[in-house]
């Protein structure tokens, strides 16, 4: 049996079983200009320069086997559970504008309706006390033009007080019928229905109509056939299913990574098997408090001409597709040797009818699959071929003697080199947190008034500003106030009109009839100047109010308008919802400066004041160093965890988004000694009670050595001896280095 040959120096030992594996002869064939011979027969390594040889005897030995390297980059991904929802402007509930009775019922469960069809019939007294308002104020007015008819015909002998009467008389009735046609209008109710019911006095309104306010189909039951109702009690929902939103569960570790825009794929409990495509549209603006996962959202399309195939409510799991990074090389998994010090493969050199030649080519692996590998490497070039087959057996070849990392090992790793030097170590608290954000920073946008959800403005993370309107709610209260101030107004003008008009008749009118004229002027003024106060705190606009009264036509709904600058967070309405006056409709946030609770537990209260530096570390962001200062504390301790709860407030808004409920690790300073040597955290890597760092040697390779620690802080640990000022030692990556010196060792 003829031997490998091996150059001088290599451990035998660790190719004795390739040697033995192979069993052939050792014949040399000359490689291509500055490479050694290859063997063509058995096996020839050079650890040095990390090539590898094979015979043609020793490739079949191996059943060796190669692959392209290729761009097609490595699929990365968050996974979530994923729930389906009906999408708020695709529900709604139909409602009643006035108390009654039903007296009819036209939609039933699961059928389906167009938006505007009447789904339930009202008999309301309301409706009718109206019609003989109306009818009242069309009669009186009719009989008051009759009268000042009657009065002007008969010329100068009808004395000018009873003429002026007469023709306040009607303006007076003028106002009532305009009046009483504005509330008609309000309802919803036709105009060309109207005139009609004041032609024919015995002629009765019909039902009020409750209509859908959207195509869908009904959901749930209507009230049964006399059933009494109350004004804005919801009758009857109706849901669009056409299209339905997939709400994600994204977990907070997973912050940073979701982003709009990225695909989305679905596989649903209900349809095993099939995959639903779509990207998404927004993401939650907040943690649960609880789960600690945020939301983002997809919207999926049921196709049209079928039945929906997408179901509110159905559960399942989703995909969230990451984006790729950028142009990078991709090889098989199964290529990527990994030694324990490095992750390379090897690369295909030559390869003639009676031998081939490897080389060995440092990698860092970006993204990994059970069958690629997405590598980056200043040694591979797309199309080079790879050993995937035999990578690993020979792999053991090169057994490394040193601890000497390539580029690709470093970035890996994440190793970084600085002088050993002298840091001030601190006297800290370390504290559990969550953020949180100022009380000014968060604001529920609410209507002041009672009544049911007309329109919806905004929708789920969109900016918003102060004042903008996200909502509009129709309420009954708001035509009662619009009515008010258009009655007083009115009457207003009216008095006003009879002060002018008795001023210009002169001495013939007494003096205690103008004073009474022009005191019920100014008590008119007085209180339509009130109603319109009144409606400008509901939220109309002086613009809105002015037309108003221009054109007789009341608003259609109040305005819920937002606090404060920020984005919607929450949005748990739906058109046609019953809401109560100050009920918050739209959860609004300022997210730009939040700020941190560390709860800090009563061994360390003393150490605690306000004023004093913070260092805060979020949990998702273990990178990201937010600093602070510690503004109030509640001064008590919690009976559940016995604990203190202090704020602390940013010294900076952070350079990426920080949602409310997020943990962290709160670090506060309480005082500063003086500069010892010290090194941080990341360059201690420790062996049971045992710890190291890892100095770098002239030649690039890497010595541990054994450290006595003394005291630290949440940054740097006290070495008492094992290392001196300036020498280079590893301050990030310990960790990867001594995994890496398990392997030499």
């Amino acid at each position: 049996m003829s031997t490998v040959r091996l150059p001088s120096g290599f451990r035998s030992r660790r190719v004795y079983a390739v040697a033995l594996l192979l069993s052939v002869g050792a014949v040399w064939l000359y490689a291509h200009e500055g490479h050694a011979p290859i063997s063509t027969k058995g096996v020839m390594v050079d650890p040095e320069s990390g090539v590898v040889g094979l015979g043609r005897e020793a490739q079949a030995a191996l059943g060796i086997e190669t692959a392209p390297v290729t761009e097609n980059p490595v699929p990365e991904s968050v996974l979530g559970y994923v729930t389906l929802e009906t999408p708020w402007p695709r529900r709604a509930f139909a409602s009643a504008r006035l108390p009654g009775r039903v007296v009819a019922v036209h939609a039933r469960p699961a059928q389906s309706v167009e938006s505007g069809q009447v789904l339930v019939e009202i008999a309301s007294p309301q409706l009718e006390s109206l019609r003989l308002d109306l009818l009242t104020a069309k009669t009186e007015l009719e009989l008051a033009e009759q009268t000042l008819k009657g009065l002007e015909g008969a010329g100068g002998a009808i004395p000018q007080q009873t003429l002026l009467d007469a023709r306040m008389k009607v303006r007076q009735q003028q106002n009532s019928l305009a009046v009483g046609r504005a509330r008609w209008a309000a309802l919803g109710l036709p105009a060309a229905e109207l005139d009609p019911l004041l032609t024919e006095s015995t002629r009765s309104p019909g039902p009020l109509p409750v209509r859908s306010p959207i195509r869908g189909t009904v959901v749930g039951a209507a009230p049964a056939v006399g059933t009494m109702v109350e004004a804005n009690q919801q009758l009857g929902e109706v849901a669009d299913t056409s299209r339905v939103w997939a709400r994600v569960g994204v977990l907070e570790k997973d912050l940073g990574r979701v982003a709009v825009g990225q695909s989305v794929e679905v596989r649903l409990t209900a349809h095993p098997g099939e995959v639903f495509r779509g990207a998404v549209q927004t993401i939650g603006t907040a943690l649960d408090p609880v789960t600690h996962l945020t939301s983002a959202w997809a919207e999926f399309e049921n196709p049209p001409g079928h039945e929906p195939k997408l179901l509110p409510g159905m559960t399942g799991q989703a995909r969230i597709v990451l984006p790729h990074p950028g142009k990078t090389l991709t090889v098989p998994a199964a290529s990527v040797v990994y030694d324990g010090l490095d992750r390379y493969v090897l690369v295909e050199d030559a390869n003639t009818d009676k031998a081939a030649e490897f080389r060995k080519v440092s990698v860092q692996i970006l993204r990994r699959s059970p069958d690629t590998a997405e590598v980056r490497s200043g040694g591979l070039l797309k199309d080079d071929q790879v050993l995937v087959r035999g990578a690993n057996v020979l792999g053991g070849l090169f057994v490394p003697e040193v601890l000497r990392l390539s580029p690709e090992a470093v970035r890996q790793i994440g190793v970084s080199v600085a002088p050993a030097g002298r840091h001030s170590l601190e006297v800290v608290a370390e504290a559990e947190g969550l953020t949180d954000l100022t009380p000014e920073a968060k604001a529920g946008a609410s209507a002041p008034l009672a009544g049911t959800i007309q329109r919806i403005a905004t929708d789920r993370g969109r900016p918003v500003r102060r004042g903008e309107v996200l909502a509009e709610v129709y309420s009954p209260e708001l035509h009662a106030l619009q009515l008010d101030l258009l009655r007083e107004h009115l009457t207003a003008e009216l008095l006003t009109e009879e002060y002018r008009l008795l001023q210009e008749a002169g001495p013939g009118v007494p003096r205690r009839r103008l004073m009474e004229a022009d005191a019920a002027r100014t008590t008119a003024t007085n209180r339509r100047d009130n109603f319109r106060r009144q409606l400008e705190l509901t939220g109309l606009t002086a613009t809105q109010i002015d037309q108003l009264l221009a054109s007789r036509e009341l608003t259609g709904a109040v305005p819920v308008r937002s606090p404060v600058d920020g984005v919607v967070a929450g949005l748990d309405v739906v058109v046609g919802q019953s809401v109560r006056a100050d009920q918050p409709l739209v959860t609004v946030q300022n997210l730009s400066r939040p700020l941190v609770r560390a709860f800090v537990p009563q061994g360390d209260a003393a150490r605690v004041r306000v004023g004093q530096p913070a260092r805060v570390r979020l949990v998702s962001s273990p990178g990201t160093l937010l600093t602070g200062r510690v503004t109030r504390s509640n001064q008590v301790f919690s009976a559940a965890d016995q604990a203190v709860t202090v704020w602390v407030e940013l010294d900076a808004p952070p350079d990426r988004r920080v949602l409310p409920n997020q943990t962290a690790r709160v670090t506060l300073v309480s005082a500063a000694g003086p500069p010892m040597p010290a090194v941080p955290h990341g360059a201690v890597a420790r062996d049971g009670t045992r710890a190291y760092v890892f100095v770098r040697k002239p030649d690039g390779a890497f010595d541990r050595r054994a450290v006595e620690l003394g005291r630290s802080d949440d940054r740097f640990v006290e070495v008492l001896s094992g290392l001196t000022e300036g020498e280079p030692v590893a301050v990030s990556g310990a960790t990867g280095l001594q995994t890496a010196f398990g392997v030499i060792r």
